[in-house]
């Protein structure tokens, strides 16, 4: 059986849904992408990871499960 790789598509698709649910099980199986800071973007080309995106949408249960993780 081949293993599920997560991807940072599967991140991003699951952070823009608001399902935090998946996000912890995704992380679960793979964090090394936790801190990735080219999954979000401004208009002026600024990038961002998944924490400070969580922090400008003000989801506390985002910011929780990234914590549990391990970001920074």
């Amino acid at each position: 059986m081949a293993e599920f790789e997560v991807t940072r598509a599967h991140l991003k698709s699951a952070f823009d849904q608001e399902n935090w649910d998946l996000l912890d099980k995704l992380l679960e199986i793979d964090c090394s992408r936790i801190n990735d800071n080219t999954l979000f973007t401004d208009t002026w080309g600024d990038w961002w990871g998944m924490l400070v995106e969580a922090v400008y949408r003000r989801s506390t249960d985002a910011v929780s499960v990234l914590l549990k993780h391990g970001a920074k």
